[in-house]
């Protein structure tokens, strides 16, 4: 898709008068985004639910996919809203990072560059991050719940 759009703008650099170029320009931009936004939810679902599915099932990746699109077929309108309040959530996290930054003239920021300090101090926001979508999880049944106390008894040990 971005191939058409670099030859419809290198065909309106030469001037040629014809709509087209305008038209294949916006369409090979809009797939690049619709492409980009597929991806991109893509790599949300499978952090966010395979992963923990493939876990909590001891099942591989193509099992959990299937279990998570089940999951999803009936729940359409959870799911959505559960992204769009994980993007208000990264602009909030984004505003306080910057607003940390910007208070302290920028020593924050230096500070936060540091590998293992920037970490530790982003702790708390990088645990809410990924806990919210365990518990986002949790709420489809006690199948799906990572915080469950989970006791596996072995064949031939007594309790």
């Amino acid at each position: 898709s971005i191939i058409p759009s670099v030859l419809c703008g290198i065909a309106m650099a030469k001037g040629i008068g014809d709509p087209m170029p305008i038209v294949g320009l916006v369409v090979g931009v809009l797939a690049t985004i619709s492409l980009i936004i597929m991806f991109t939810l893509i790599k949300k679902f499978t952090f966010d639910f395979v992963v923990p599915i493939m876990s909590l099932q001891k099942s591989r990746c193509i099992t959990a996919w299937r279990e998570f699109m089940r999951l999803l077929s009936g729940r359409k309108g959870a799911f959505a809203l559960y992204v769009l309040f994980c993007l208000v959530i990264a602009i909030a996290f984004g505003a306080i990072v910057m607003t940390a930054v910007l208070v302290t003239c920028c020593c924050a920021g230096i500070v936060l560059v540091i590998p293992y300090i920037g970490v530790v101090l982003m702790l708390p926001l990088l645990v809410f991050k990924r806990a919210y979508s365990l518990h986002f999880l949790s709420q489809f049944g006690s199948d799906y719940d990572v915080f469950a106390d989970r006791v596996e008894l072995v064949e031939g040990v007594d309790s």
